[in-house]
């Protein structure tokens, strides 16, 4: 992989997605390249009084993708990942919270699809890469 590159993360909150994100980040790192790590907990602080509802949500996404296609002009490989778990979901304090009371929508058309019920982070992590080195 020589280039820059925006890899985008996604999947139910607790899917493994900023785990799989920080490992896969660190890996890129060793290998030399310069990488950013996007998480959605993480990016929220940097944008506080982002919300929940469908379009304060949408609003935040193009957010973030213009910070990761900026980075990734500046030759940044960005792993991003985004739809991370909340305590507070959970106990039903936060609504319109994706994949608990709003819907889920997958991507119709990935260029690759993790099961991370039944796979290790490093597993998940080499997948990744060797899509990326055969691109």
């Amino acid at each position: 992989m020589d280039k820059s590159i925006v890899i985008w993360l996604t999947g139910l909150s607790a899917s493994g997605k900023t785990t799989i994100g920080d490992a896969l980040t660190k890996n890129l790192k060793t290998l030399g390249h310069r990488v950013e790590h996007l998480d959605g907990d993480l990016v929220r602080k940097m944008f506080p009084g982002t919300g929940f509802t469908r379009e304060e949500r949408d609003r935040h996404i193009k957010r973030v993708g213009y910070l990761a296609a900026m980075l990734e002009k500046h030759g940044v490989i960005v792993v991003a990942s985004f739809i991370s778990p909340y305590r507070e979901a959970r106990a039903g304090e936060i609504t319109n919270f994706t994949g608990i009371d709003d819907p889920y929508e997958s991507p119709e058309n990935p260029e690759i699809e993790i099961d991370t019920t039944g796979i290790s982070v490093e597993d998940a992590v080499n997948q990744i890469l060797n899509y990326l080195t055969k691109r």
